[in-house]
């Protein structure tokens, strides 16, 4: 099973299985900066976990793209929150399909270890994407120990691993990016890359 198979099956029951902690979404969006009016990119949105976050964030004056592989994703997402103007949802995969617009902040909440080429997919983003002075955060709210256990249990092949963050943050800065944040803790798993 691919892992748009995977998260196509799981979708109707995610929400079920998953906790949202509103305090460590809020400090994860306060690194990434995210303010009133801004422009949002939420790759990997699934059923839209940081989508109400966001909007009360961004306000009436901001807008949120939140696009991902899964359409069974998607659905659950339209379903909770269609009613936001200032949000569209699409079905694409970042790291093959094209996105023609710049934002000032790129989310990757709790997906980033799913991606088959990270590294290319980050600088396409960052480069493409991501206005000057802009943020791309990858974000899990969970220590990097608690992740890889789970998708050592549960990814479509187990080896959807996050790597040791000074490795990470080393490598991504020797492929052209600036980081100017990380955190890897009991608690989260945090990168920042800036425009």
């Amino acid at each position: 099973m691919n892992n748009v198979e995977f998260f196509d099956t799981i979708a109707p029951r995610w929400d079920k299985t998953n906790i949202i902690n509103e305090k460590k979404i809020s400090h994860i969006l306060d690194v990434a900066e995210v303010g009133e009016g801004d422009s949002v990119l939420d790759v990997g949105t699934g059923t839209g976990v940081l989508i109400p976050f966001l909007e009360s964030r961004i306000g009436t004056g901001g807008r949120i793209e939140a696009v991902d592989l899964s359409e069974g994703m998607l659905d659950v997402a339209r379903g909770k929150y269609s009613g936001y103007s200032n949000l569209a949802f699409k079905r694409l995969d970042v790291e093959t399909d094209t996105i023609d617009e710049q934002f000032d902040h790129i989310m990757m909440y709790c997906m980033f270890p799913h991606l088959q080429d990270p590294i290319d997919t980050l600088r396409w983003l960052v480069n493409v994407n991501l206005r000057p002075g802009g943020t791309l955060v990858i974000a899990h709210a969970q220590s990097r120990h608690a992740i890889n256990n789970i998708h050592h249990r549960h990814s479509p092949d187990g080896t959807d691993n996050l790597v040791e963050i000074e490795f990470f943050v080393s490598l991504i800065r020797e492929h052209g990016m600036k980081v100017d944040y990380s955190e890897d803790s009991d608690e989260y798993y945090i990168v920042r890359i800036r425009a």
